[in-house]
C-alpha cells in the first residue's frame, strides 16, 4: 500500500476522500478492491492492513505470492489449515505453467504465514493422450521424518521415430513391469528422504526422469537402428558383396556367393 497524494486545497474533492490514493500490488487486486468498495476511507485502510501476508516454504525461490484476506478477531486462527494452490510459474519464475503446488499454513507470526508443502498436481492438458497406453500406478509411503506420502504416477508409451502406425500400445505384461518399477522408484526416493529433500526433488522433476530411464529396457524407444548409406547400398547390390551382376540389361545372369550349394534334389 503507497500514499503518493498531499493534502489538497479542497478536501472533498481530493484522492483521500475517494480512497484511490490507495495502491495495491498483489495478485488478487480485484478481489479486493471489490471489498473495499464503498468503505471510508479509514475503515478501508484498516482492512488492508488487516491483510495478512503469505510466505511460502523454503525450497521455492519466491516467497511472497499472493495476500490472504481474514478478519480482524479471529486472523490467527483462521489462517491456519489454509490451502493454497499456486502455479510453478509463480514460485520458480520457470516456464513450467502444467504442475501445480499446494501449500497448507502451519502458523503465523504477525503478518505472515508460514506455509508447508501439501500436495502437487498437473493440469489437465499436459496429462490426456490419446492413441497410447497409458500406465497408471501409487504407492504409501513415509518419509524420514514421518510425513505421509501418497504418490500417483502416470505414464504413456511413446512413439518411435518415424513411426507410420498412428496408435502405440504395449502388452499387458509389460504394463504390468512398468508399474511395478513405478513403485520401486517412487518407494526408494521417498523412504531414504525427509519432506524437504523429496519436494526439492519434485521441483526439477528428478523423480519422474528416473522412472522414465528405469522403464527404457522393458519397452525400447529406439528398436530400429539408424540407416547406413553403405549397407543400403549393399542390400541392393551397388556396393561391394560377393554377388555380382554381369551384363546390362535387366534380368542378368548372377553368379553365385562363395560356398553356395544347390538344395538336393529327389529325383533328376
Amino acid at each position: 500500500m503507497v500514499r503518493y497524494s498531499l493534502d489538497p486545497e479542497n478536501p472533498t474533492k481530493s484522492c483521500k476522500s475517494r480512497g484511490s490514493n490507495l495502491q495495491f500490488f498483489f495478485k488478487s487486486t480485484h478481489e479486493t478492491a471489490q471489498a473495499i468498495k464503498g468503505m471510508h476511507i479509514r475503515k478501508a485502510t484498516k482492512y488492508l492492513k488487516d491483510v495478512t501476508l503469505q510466505k511460502q516454504c523454503v525450497p521455492f525461490h519466491r516467497y511472497n505470492v499472493e495476500l490472504v484476506d481474514v478478519s480482524r478477531l479471529n486472523s490467527g486462527a483462521g489462517c491456519k489449515g489454509r490451502v493454497f494452490e499456486v502455479s510453478f510459474v509463480d514460485l520458480q519464475n520457470d516456464q513450467v505453467a502444467f504442475r501445480k503446488f499446494k501449500l497448507i499454513t502451519e502458523d503465523v507470526q504477525g503478518k505472515n504465514c508460514l506455509t508447508n508443502f501439501h500436495g502437487m498436481d498437473l493440469t489437465g492438458d499436459k496429462m490426456v493422450k490419446k492413441w497410447q497406453t497409458m500406465t497408471e500406478a501409487h504407492v504409501d509411503v513415509k518419509t524420514t521424518d514421518g510425513y505421509l506420502f501418497r504418490l500417483f504416477c502416470v505414464g504413456f508409451i511413446k512413439k518411435y521415430n518415424n513411426q507410420i502406425w498412428k496408435t502405440s500400445h504395449v502388452q499387458h505384461q509389460q504394463v504390468c513391469q512398468i508399474q511395478k518399477k513405478m513403485m520401486e522408484i517412487m518407494t526408494w526416493e521417498v523412504q531414504t528422504n525427509d519432506c524437504k529433500e523429496v519436494v526439492n526433488k519434485l521441483i526439477p522433476d528428478s523423480i519422474g526422469k528416473d522412472r522414465e530411464k528405469a522403464c527404457q529396457p522393458i519397452y525400447p524407444l529406439h528398436q530400429k537402428p539408424k540407416c547406413e548409406l553403405g549397407k543400403l547400398t549393399e542390400l541392393h547390390g551397388e556396393g561391394s558383396s560377393s554377388g555380382k551382376a554381369i551384363g546390362d540389361e535387366m534380368g542378368a545372369r548372377v553368379e553365385r556367393a562363395d560356398g553356395y550349394e544347390p538344395p538336393v534334389q529327389e529325383s533328376v
